[in-house]
């Protein structure tokens, strides 16, 4: 939550006009897993609104936990159908070789190979990427893949989105919506208290990811209600070669692997 972190970086409020030319090219979100939407959806419907298109890409099966791949690609359609996102626009990556949860920095360069046999700046003028935070490896290997994305399409900006990590956690194993200050300025994307409720909703549409959200939902809940807004970060390329923060990473602290272990499997793709 915002209202708990004492930072001198700046805060101002998004509007699709802060992308000047590029406000009304479509959206682009590169999500690891069926649910991550749920950090972006004031964004999503803020672009709805606004007559921005959003194509939702999912990059990994989902199937980590024996969790139903099917079973979650259909969650998350009824999600974002409920937030006005038409059915084309929700693309499923690796066809019958789908990515396996968890496996997504061992295969960063056949999915960015997709994203850019998809679409280029002339189909994209903005891309949203889990933010760089050291949460669960799929999240940070996609803001790899968005980095490689902007870098090769320079035209296009990418911004990312915090969902968790364990950034300055002090008692508790991770938080939400959680931005670290490195990674830059925050942007507001706020929403009005009469979408509170819906939006908790749809969190508990997951029902795959029953136990997931009962860790994460009372946070979730607390933030709703007292920020009434989520938030971005402009991606700053250059901290991507650089650890996220100090101390262990939240997929540390659960003992999937470690940043250095990261980092060498993610090598081969960021040397290119």
């Amino acid at each position: 939550m915002i209202s708990s972190i004492s930072t001198p970086f700046k805060l101002s409020t998004f509007s699709s006009a802060m992308l000047t030319t590029k406000a009304k090219k479509p959206a682009l979100f590169l999500f690891p897993h069926q649910d991550d939407e749920f950090a972006v959806f004031s964004l999503l419907e803020q672009n709805v609104r606004n007559g921005i298109r959003n194509i939702c890409v999912y990059l990994t099966d989902g199937g980590g936990n024996s969790a139903s791949p099917i079973a979650r690609d259909a969650e998350s359609q009824s999600v974002l159908a409920k937030l006005g996102i038409a059915k084309e626009d929700i693309i499923i990556f690796g066809g019958a070789e789908r990515v396996p949860d968890g496996k997504l920095v061992d295969a960063m360069d056949r999915t960015f190979s997709e994203l850019v046999d998809r679409f280029g700046p002339a189909d994209i003028g903005t891309v949203y990427a889990p933010a760089w935070e050291g949460g669960h490896p799929d999240h940070d290997a996609a803001t790899l893949i968005a980095s490689a994305f902007a870098k090769q399409f320079p035209d296009v900006d990418v911004w990312q989105f915090p969902l968790y990590n364990s950034y300055r956690v002090g008692i508790v194993p991770f938080r939400v919506f959680n931005p670290i200050p490195g990674n830059g300025d925050i942007v507001r994307v706020p929403f009005s208290g009469s979408a509170i409720g819906r939006y908790l909703g749809y969190c508990l549409a997951y029902r795959t990811q029953r136990k997931t959200f009962a860790a994460l939902l009372p946070f979730v809940a607390l933030s709703f209600m007292l920020d009434r807004s989520q938030m971005l970060q402009s991606l700053n390329h250059d901290r991507l070669s650089s650890k996220p923060h100090d101390g262990d990473m939240l997929y540390e602290r659960r003992r999937w692997l470690t940043w250095e272990q990261f980092k060498a499997r993610a090598a081969s793709f960021v040397s290119r």
